[in-house]
Formats: C-alpha cells, sequence, structure tokens
C-alpha cells in the first residue's frame, strides 16, 4: 500500500468510528453510505489526501487493507441468523447506474427462467408523476418506450421498476439523522480536521443520509414484499448494494455482485459487502483473496456480455466501412480514449505514428456521442460514430486503448492489443503482464505499433504474453450466460 492508500483507509475507518451514533433503526449510517462519493467529486479533497503530514487527526493507521475487509465482514455478521426460508422464487437484478450491462438476450432469458424485477435507478429527468409504461405482468417481455433524453440500452426488453414505488415518510428521522451529523462535523472542523472542513464533504454527506434512510426503507419492503429468492447487482461498495447486502442478511436473501469492469483501482471495489463475487477471472481472485475476502465467497464467471466476443459472429465490415467512411483496402487500428483523460499522451501517440497513411484511425471515445476532439486535431482519424465496440473490434487488425476493458475485449476477439496507461493513486497494475505492450511513453507505444503495421503482426514473445494474460483475466471464455443462470438457480433452490 502507497501512503494515499493508507491515508484513504485510514480515513475511512475513522469515518465509521466518528459517526458510529448514526442509526436509523438498527443498521449504522456511515456502514450503509458510499464514501467515496464523499470525496470523488471534489479535487480539493482529493488534494487534501496527497499532502504530506496531518497524521495527528488519523486514530486508525491502516497498512493492511485487509482490516477494512473484517471491520464489515464484522458488522455484516451481526444480521446474519440461521431462518428458515419460504416461499422465495424472484429474481432481483438492480441495474444500479447501468453497471449491470447484461445483454438484451441475457435479461430475456433470465426473465423466462425466473420472475424477475428489475430494479433501475430513476433518471433526472423523468419529472415527477410522469406517467411510467404499463405492463400487465413481469413475466411478459417487452419493449419499453423512454423518453427520448434517456439513453436507449439493453436493458429496455424488460419493465422498469423504481425504489420509489415502495412509498415511505422519513422526513423527521432524515432530518434527526442529518442535524446529529451537522454537530459531529461542526466538533471536528473546530480541531481543524483537514478532510471534514470541506463545505463539499458535508454536502455530499447531508445527501447521502437521506438516500440511505429511503433505501432502507424501500429495499426492505422490496424484500418482504415480493418473495426475493436472489439478487444480483453490479457493483459490491456502493450505497445500494450495500443495503441490499446488509438487509438480504436480515431477510435470509442471498446477494451477488457481477463484476461490470476490470479493476482499475484499488479504492473502487473495496470493502466487498455482498455474499458473492462473481469475478472474471484469476487475476480477480486473487486480489480480492489478498485483501481479506473470503475464497468461498468469490466465483470465476465471466460476464455475458463477452460471450458475443467468443460466438464469432462477423460484423458486416462493408457495411460498417461505408458508414464510418473508411478506406477498404487498408488497415484498421481502433483506438480508444475517455473523454479528454490523457489528452497529451494521445496527441504526442498519434503524431509518432510514422506509418498512419496506410492504416484507417478509428476513434472510440467514451462515451461516443460525438466526434472526439482528436479527430478534429487530426483530420486523417474516423470518429466511430456511436458503432458499437464489438463490432469495430471484429472489424480491426489491432486495438490501442486507455486503461480499460476494452483492452481485454481486444484480446479476447484475438486481436493485438497496446495499452497506453496512466499510473494514478491506487493502480492496481491490471495490465503489467502484458510487459511492454504497455507503455506509459506514448512515444514509445507509437513505436510498438509502428513495428506491428510495419511487420504485419506482432513478436512470438508478445503473443505469447497476451494469450498467458488471457488465461489468467479470463479463463473460462464462452459461455459465461449458462454459468450464471445455473448460479441464480443454485441460491434460489438453497
Amino acid at each position: 500500500m502507497d501512503i494515499i492508500e493508507q491515508k484513504y483507509w485510514s480515513v475511512y475507518l475513522d469515518f465509521l468510528d466518528d459517526f458510529q451514533s448514526l442509526y436509523y433503526k438498527e443498521h449504522s449510517i456511515p456502514y450503509l453510505c458510499y464514501y467515496r462519493g464523499l470525496i470523488q467529486g471534489n479535487k480539493g479533497l482529493m488534494e487534501i489526501y496527497q499532502q504530506k503530514g496531518w497524521v495527528s487527526f488519523v486514530r486508525n493507521h491502516v497498512t493492511d487493507v485487509r482490516v477494512v475487509q473484517q471491520r464489515f465482514d464484522g458488522y455484516k455478521a451481526r444480521f446474519q441468523k440461521k431462518k428458515i426460508r419460504g416461499e422465495k422464487k424472484k429474481l432481483v437484478l438492480y441495474d444500479g447506474y447501468g453497471l449491470l450491462r447484461l445483454p438484451s438476450s441475457t435479461l430475456l432469458r433470465l426473465n423466462r427462467t425466473f420472475e424477475t424485477l428489475y430494479i433501475v435507478d430513476r433518471e433526472h429527468s423523468q419529472k415527477k408523476g410522469e406517467k411510467k409504461p404499463k405492463v400487465k405482468s413481469l413475466d411478459e417481455t417487452v419493449l419499453v418506450k423512454r423518453p427520448a433524453s434517456m439513453k436507449k440500452t439493453a436493458e429496455s426488453v424488460l419493465p422498469p421498476r423504481y425504489f420509489d414505488e415502495y412509498k415511505v415518510n422519513v422526513h423527521k428521522e432524515v432530518l434527526r439523522l442529518q442535524n446529529e451529523a451537522k454537530a459531529i462535523l461542526a466538533r471536528k472542523k473546530a480541531a481543524g480536521h483537514p478532510v471534514y472542513a470541506v463545505p463539499y464533504f458535508e454536502k455530499a454527506l447531508m445527501k447521502q443520509i437521506d438516500q440511505v434512510v429511503h433505501r432502507v426503507e424501500q429495499i426492505g419492503a422490496l424484500l418482504q414484499r415480493e418473495g426475493v429468492g436472489c439478487v444480483i447487482v453490479p457493483y459490491s461498495q456502493y450505497m445500494e448494494s450495500r443495503i441490499f447486502s446488509i438487509l438480504g442478511a436480515v431477510h435470509n436473501v442471498p446477494v451477488a455482485a457481477l463484476q461490470h469492469g476490470i479493476i482499475s483501482d484499488a479504492f473502487g471495489y473495496l470493502p466487498c459487502v455482498t455474499d458473492y463475487k462473481l469475478v472474471f477471472g484469476h487475476y480477480e481472485k486473487h486480489w480480492f483473496l489478498s485483501r481479506g475476502v473470503p475464497e468461498k465467497r468469490i466465483v470465476v464467471m465471466g460476464h455475458p456480455r463477452f460471450d458475443e466476443v467468443y460466438k464469432a459472429v462477423q460484423t458486416n465490415a462493408a457495411r460498417i466501412k461505408q458508414h464510418i467512411g473508411l478506406p477498404i483496402h487498408k488497415k484498421n487500428l481502433l483506438i480508444i480514449v475517455r473523454s479528454n483523460y490523457q489528452m497529451k499522451k494521445w496527441e504526442s501517440f498519434l503524431r509518432s505514428l510514422t506509418l498512419s497513411d496506410s492504416v484507417n484511425l478509428i476513434i472510440k471515445d467514451f462515451p461516443d456521442h460525438t466526434p472526439h476532439y482528436l479527430t478534429k486535431k487530426f483530420p486523417s482519424t474516423f470518429h466511430s460514430k456511436n458503432q458499437a465496440l464489438s463490432d469495430l473490434i471484429q472489424l480491426s487488425d489491432a486495438v490501442v486503448s486507455y486503461h480499460s476493458t476494452a483492452g481485454l475485449e481486444g484480446l479476447m476477439a484475438g486481436k493485438p492489443v497496446f495499452i497506453l496507461n496512466n499510473n494514478f493513486y491506487g493502480y492496481s497494475g491490471y495490465f503489467d503482464s502484458l510487459g511492454r505492450l504497455k507503455q506509459d511513453d506514448p512515444v514509445r507505444l507509437a513505436g510498438l505499433v509502428n513495428a506491428f503495421l510495419k511487420n504485419g503482426g506482432v513478436s512470438a514473445h508478445d503473443q505469447s504474453l497476451m494469450q498467458s494474460f488471457k488465461q489468467r483475466t479470463y479463463p473460462l471464455g464462452n459461455g459465461a450466460e449458462g454459468r450464471l443462470l445455473s448460479f441464480i438457480t443454485g441460491l434460489i433452490k438453497k
């Protein structure tokens, strides 16, 4: 653990202790808050973590992150009681923040197999009181029409349900807890606490207290009334996932988190509060084991979204090339970027591609709503025009990506992959085993790509590195949908 990680987890445990008096019913508010969300959106707070000193404010001195996982395991154990399960057959899929990322075919298959409640977050653009699409029953497969302002995603094949369908009146309790939290913050500010003194922290905490209380009531009502046998969430540490996990222990309902993307940093995936963590491969299993998550709770599963890669369905290359405007006689190099992240590096990379005239350079942004800045800066590049990532990968001869799941997907498709890396606090080292194919220096990375274009392939050594990486990070290959179905069946029948 570097010093930033030590500070982060030390202050996190202090947060649990400082606000431990905040209880709603039998639930400790700080354990259910999404702590990262209290600091992540404020640059000033992140800079505070990087400053030297202020150790005098920290009471917990974490040098081993396993103590954090142990703290949460101990908290959850209070709620786990042996109970006789009644008739519980329904499956809850909570697609929080759109991160479940299950393909339409998987959603339909799960809905045919189980009575499924598909829970999504209500979009801010959806006005209160606006009529929701009517469906006669959750067994029916319908295509839900959404407002134009909302994304068109695969989840629309199932009728959405919302937390606020379960009406609650908790205004007085929320106000009481917020006032108690403000009193605690006032004392800490007076003592000069560097994190609690930032206004953003208080504003975010007040909002989360309101959300926690509402979600405890709403999720509790859902589990009590609906006869739920299993819950699948996309992320183990978000607020809703924590509350599902704790209340799942109360109601004897197992909760599993389906990994939605690669582990990029050490802060994003801990603590693991769910009963099970369904991971891509051995890399993640080792990562969670080394951080205190018991082996029996880690299941190597893969993800159904990647099954399409292994089906080897040939894309309509001619149609896609025509749509994007690609010269058909050139090779295709797919470059995956994320908004304006690492722009100076990407500019340097593109300027250093000496053989760029012989290849189509396709820029795929995340999100990909408009032509990216790089396509304007470098007129010889092409905007991907919202083509599906899987289709673009199949079309391409090689993939260049930032530290992203797209790099893994390129390797699954058998494409040479080059990673433009950028070290950051909490960096997991996910792509380190790719050796020289992962570069922090954009000029060096461009040199490798130039060599690939000139030679028509990568070296045998590089090919071996990619194959070993894939075996470690995604060993089970095709069939994740079937594995997920069997896993859920086992939990519901348990």
